[in-house]
């Protein structure tokens, strides 16, 4: 059984409550064990509080951070907990994940690149109702802690395997481009989608954005299906996924 994907929860204590909020949605799965959250709460009575952070940071395997205009004037934030994910992330061995709770303009953040939730980074507080924003966010962080554990357990799976190495060098193949394209043009998004998210020797900004393109593939058929929205703005929805997907296949 593969482990919990272990989760850093970055925020500035002025946006507590909604640090609180998201550690409400993650619960179910802590519960199942797909997940196990880290924030500053977890440092104990006479432990250092800067060490234990920075240890924190270095044993994530993803990082959630709670962006708002008090999070971008932490000089803290910026200085460990920022720099210390983009050097992981460089080394391709954490995802990061801006979650937008107040308006802010990122122009100056490293932060700017990686795709934001909730959809289309509008932030939380903008929500009428913000049950309906922060289950649009567990939603799509499912997927990705999904995505993550059943790549721990192929790899585990490798590692017992006497032809791991050619293995992981087919995974490691390129997807055919010419393929997916016939797919979307056949309007198969879910196959294209499908055949992408299975090839882990995309870099990991790559593999982000096709997760989060999944989640909202499968958000927009859900919500069609139960009749949140019309057939025609879910297929304009479609079609903006599919403009994303060709988007992307072209950085390959």
């Amino acid at each position: 059984m593969a482990n919990p994907i272990k989760v850093f929860i970055s925020y500035a204590r002025k946006d507590e409550v909604y640090k609180n909020e998201l550690q409400k949605w993650l619960k179910p799965y802590v519960k199942n064990q797909l997940v196990e959250t880290w924030d500053d709460f977890n440092i104990e009575p006479g432990q250092e509080w800067d060490v234990t952070i920075r240890q924190a940071l270095q044993d994530a395997h993803v990082l959630l951070f709670l962006v708002s205009p008090d999070f971008v004037a932490s000089d803290y934030i910026d200085r460990v907990e920022i720099k210390s994910a983009m050097e992981r992330y460089q080394k391709g061995i954490v995802k990061i994940v801006p979650i937008i709770i107040r308006h802010i303009d990122l122009s100056y953040s490293p932060l700017k690149k990686f795709q934001a939730l909730p959809r289309n980074a509008k932030p939380i507080s903008d929500f009428e109702n913000e049950d309906s924003a922060w289950n649009q966010v567990a939603q799509s962080l499912r997927v990705l802690f999904e995505n993550l554990q059943k790549k721990q357990k192929t790899t585990q799976q490798e590692k017992q395997t006497p032809n791991a190495t050619s293995t992981s060098q087919q995974a490691n193949a390129l997807p055919d481009k010419n393929a997916i394209k016939e797919m979307l043009g056949q309007n198969k998004v879910a196959q294209a989608l499908k055949m992408l998210s299975n090839f882990p020797g995309l870099d990991n900004d790559l593999q982000m954005q096709i997760t989060l393109l999944s989640s909202r593939f499968n958000a927009n058929k859900k919500n069609k299906m139960i009749g949140i929205i019309s057939s025609e703005d879910a297929t304009r929805e479609d079609t903006k996924i599919v403009y994303a997907l060709l988007s992307l296949l072209d950085e390959l």
